[in-house]
C-alpha cells in the first residue's frame, strides 16, 4: 500500500512539474485528457446523476469511515492497525488528487486561445442573431 501511495505523490510531483511546459500540457490536454473525458463523458451521460459527485461523496465518506475506525482502534492502544487506516485514508485522497492533476490540473497551463473580442456595445438585435448563430451551429 504505502508503495502504490509513493507512486500517487511521485505522479503528481510529475504532473506538477510537466504541467509548468505549454507545449506538454497542450499535448497532454489534447491527445490523452481531452478523449479519456469524452469517453468517461459518455459512460456517465448513460446515468441520471453526477458520477463525478458520488465519487467525491463516497471519498469523503471513506476518508472518515477509515479515521474513525483508525481512531478507535488507536483508542485500544492498536498503533499498526490505526496507521494502516491514516495510510488508507491518505491513499484514497492521493487518488482523486491524481485523477483531477491527470486530467483537468493539466489544461489549467494552456495557451490562450487567439480570440479577437468585441469590447463595444452590442444592439439588441445583433445579440439575437449572434446567439441564434451559435444555437444553430451547435445544433447542427
Amino acid at each position: 500500500m504505502s508503495f502504490i501511495l509513493l507512486n500517487m505523490i511521485v505522479f503528481n510531483i510529475v504532473f506538477a512539474i510537466l504541467k509548468t511546459n505549454r507545449d506538454i500540457a497542450e499535448k497532454w490536454t489534447r491527445y490523452l485528457a481531452g478523449p479519456y473525458l469524452e469517453s468517461m463523458g459518455k459512460f456517465n451521460a448513460i446515468f441520471s446523476f453526477s458520477i463525478t459527485e458520488v465519487s467525491i461523496i463516497v471519498t469523503v465518506i471513506s476518508i472518515v469511515v477509515f479515521l474513525a475506525w483508525g481512531f478507535s482502534l488507536l483508542g485500544n492502544k492498536k498503533i499498526w492497525p490505526f496507521i494502516h487506516r491514516v495510510l488508507m485514508s491518505v491513499l484514497i485522497f492521493t487518488g482523486v488528487i491524481t485523477m483531477y492533476n491527470a486530467t483537468v490540473g493539466m489544461a489549467y497551463n494552456r495557451d490562450k486561445l487567439p480570440l479577437e473580442t468585441y469590447h463595444g456595445e452590442i444592439k439588441k438585435e445583433e445579440f439575437v442573431q449572434i446567439a441564434t448563430y451559435f444555437v444553430e451551429d451547435c445544433n447542427n
